[in-house]
């Protein structure tokens, strides 16, 4: 569990120094919500913690971020299911819709594409509206739980 300290370019997106998995990022906050930079943080006296979850390279997951996601079946290699979603919830951010995130390694993800190939693949935590990835095709099953650790940030399968 390691702390880093991180500055948010006006546009709210994160300069990312290294981001180590389950990382907190300690950041101090100007009063109009963007973070200061830390040679200013002189004058600032409101600090908050904010934390982050990241991906099997280490980039940072968060709502609205596209990923594809990766296989429990070999961990050593990383090998890509032909499954693309959508975060919608982390731990420190979570929807009231889908699977209850238990752990601060797990993230709510809807399902947007499912490859004829994958549909019978077992998901990781099964609910009573998915236990596959084909049952993801519905609006009820959509949205499953996954680890962070096995998403890949973006959209392309290689």
């Amino acid at each position: 569990h390691s702390s880093i300290d991180q500055t948010l370019r006006p546009d709210g997106y994160a300069d990312r120094p290294e981001v180590r998995r389950h990382s907190s990022i300690d950041q101090t906050m100007r009063p109009d919500g963007y973070a200061d930079r830390p040679e200013a943080r002189r004058s600032i006296d409101a600090r908050t913690v904010v934390e982050v979850v990241t991906d099997s390279r280490g980039d940072v997951l968060h709502r609205m971020c596209n990923v594809i996601l990766l296989s429990p079946q070999s961990p050593d290699k990383e090998q890509q299911l032909k499954v693309r979603g959508q975060i919608i919830g982390t731990f420190w951010d979570e929807r009231d819709v889908g699977p209850t995130l238990d752990h601060p390694g797990e993230v709510q993800i809807m399902v947007t594409y499912v490859d004829a190939s994958e549909r019978s693949v077992p998901l990781l935590f099964a609910t009573k509206y998915a236990q596959n990835f084909g049952d993801t095709e519905t609006t009820e099953g959509n949205v499953i739980k996954w680890k962070a650790s096995l998403c890949k940030v973006g959209k392309k399968f290689s």
